[in-house]
């Protein structure tokens, strides 16, 4: 990104805290709407650091209009490119997470459609796709997500973040609260209709976690 772009970023997150201000929105409330903490977004505005899907979230929340269109260069950088061939990347596989409860009969493929190079998801594990509209604004149906394993999830899991959950019967996207003690997780969506609601799932019907690290639209 050119010293012109990051100057114009920068006083754009000015005028977004800005706007915080006035319309008295906290980061903690823009962190009900976000994967992150409180405390963590807090930092990323400190560092002008904050991620452009989470920015675009962010504004719409509050009735902004979008930042400009990123340099030629912060978009080379920052823009997944499909790979057709194993050694860069991170494998994409058509498989469907839903943003609901539902059954999902489609079984997961053994090989991966193709892989995808992302500078800022090729730490996670797979690539796959989300139905449903429980994880709106965040996550949109037909989105694909960026998805890393929890091998010790039985052990810990971080309350308050969103994870992909596999059992025997469903596949499904959530953000999970964690209470301590418990036998089960509350799996809560982010869609604040009434027809989403928030549900336990018992930890003995879990098969694995991953952690949902971030999202794109569909490019292909």
């Amino acid at each position: 990104m050119s010293k012109e772009d990051h100057s114009d970023y920068v006083n754009h997150l000015k005028e977004v805290r800005k706007k915080m201000k006035l319309q008295g929105v906290t980061f903690a409330k823009l962190a009900e709407l976000l994967p992150v903490k409180q405390q963590a977004l807090s930092t990323a505005f400190q560092r002008n650091s904050v991620q452009p899907e989470y920015l675009e979230i962010i504004e719409r929340e509050l009735g902004m209009d979008s930042v400009n269109e990123p340099s030629a260069e912060y978009k080379t950088t920052n823009t997944p490119a499909i790979i057709n061939y194993k050694g860069k990347g991170v494998p994409y596989y058509d498989v469907d997470f839903l943003g609901g409860f539902d059954d999902l009969g489609n079984d997961q493929t053994i090989r991966p459609s193709y892989y995808i190079d992302h500078p800022a998801y090729n730490d996670a594990d797979y690539w796959v796709n989300v139905t449903g509209k429980s994880m709106s604004p965040f996550i949109s149906h037909g989105d694909m997500i960026a998805v890393r394993t929890e091998h010790n999830w039985k052990d810990f899991l971080l309350g308050g973040e969103i994870y992909a959950i596999v059992t025997d019967t469903f596949r499904t996207v959530k953000k999970v609260r964690v209470d301590d003690g418990k036998d089960y997780f509350t799996l809560i969506p982010q869609n604040q209709s009434p027809e989403f609601t928030e549900q336990k799932i018992p930890k003995k019907l879990i098969r694995s976690v991953f952690r949902v690290m971030g999202c794109e639209k569909r490019f292909v």
